[in-house]
């Protein structure tokens, strides 16, 4: 069985990815789910030859480092990228960004509804959501909208507990 490990991280627009791409290189991740990435030429500056990347908009990627790796599009739309993957066996990712400013229960719903029944599914995101689970000190309504989607459809959290860490 091959182990796979995904990262996730805002990149809040920032011209220097580099520190994230050597990350990526370092821990050695094969694949990496950004919000806001900054874009131009529908590329993420310095990002390796080789590393394939899907964009949706400007809001969310997913960049995969392992060329070996298998993956077509699902979905896309102004927030939101999913791809199908092959790691042992078809896995649905999603790379998404939720703004403050919009609503997050609408955006929640979209990924239980696009998504192809009995696929697994891991969704990466920054959802601007509040919550004990990952750190902050209390639970807004946002975090508990996302704490409740959670629970209902059967997903697992994977994070560290503190923010603004790579996991």
């Amino acid at each position: 069985m091959n182990i796979f490990k995904i990262a996730q991280q805002n990149l809040q627009h920032s011209k220097a990815a580099t520190l994230f791409i050597k990350l990526i290189e370092e821990k050695d991740f094969s694949i990496a789910c950004v919000q806001e990435p900054y874009i131009t030429n529908e590329h993420i500056p310095g990002i390796p030859i080789g590393w394939k990347q899907f964009h949706s908009t400007y809001r969310s990627s997913i960049i995969i480092k392992n060329p070996k790796i298998p993956a077509t599009i699902l979905e896309t739309s102004a927030d939101s990228i999913s791809i199908s993957i092959f790691l042992n066996e078809d896995v649905a990712l999603t790379s998404t960004y939720s703004s403050p400013s919009e609503d997050l229960d609408s955006t929640l719903h979209e990924y239980s509804s696009n998504i192809p029944i009995n696929t697994h599914q891991i969704i990466c995101g920054d959802f601007n959501a509040h919550s004990p689970t990952w750190g902050y000190h209390r639970e807004d309504q946002r975090g508990k909208l996302l704490m409740d989607f959670i629970s209902y459809d059967n997903f697992f959290w994977l994070t560290h507990r503190t923010r603004n860490q790579l996991t």
